[in-house]
């Protein structure tokens, strides 16, 4: 996670995991380890969009198993996001 990339609420986050793959997260609050999330998109059918997930903060990185950062906290869409 770059500085740029700082774990904020109201961020957009994309899920890298390719079985999640299509899944985006709303962060609602960061604590000192976790970040609280909402899922807004979900890959299954009938997945649980609205359903909140707390995630470890040092997932919140571009790996092929961490997250992508999507949009902003202020909903400006980032440069190269997915």
């Amino acid at each position: 996670m770059t500085h740029t990339d700082e774990v904020r609420p109201g961020q957009v986050w994309i899920d890298n995991y390719k079985p999640m793959a299509g899944r985006s997260l709303r962060v609602l609050a960061v604590s000192a380890r976790h970040a609280q999330c909402a899922v807004l998109t979900s890959p299954a059918a009938g997945g649980a969009v609205g359903h909140t997930v707390r995630i470890l903060l040092e997932r919140m990185r571009p790996t092929s198993t961490g997250y992508t950062l999507l949009y902003r906290h202020d909903g400006t869409r980032v440069e190269g996001g997915s």
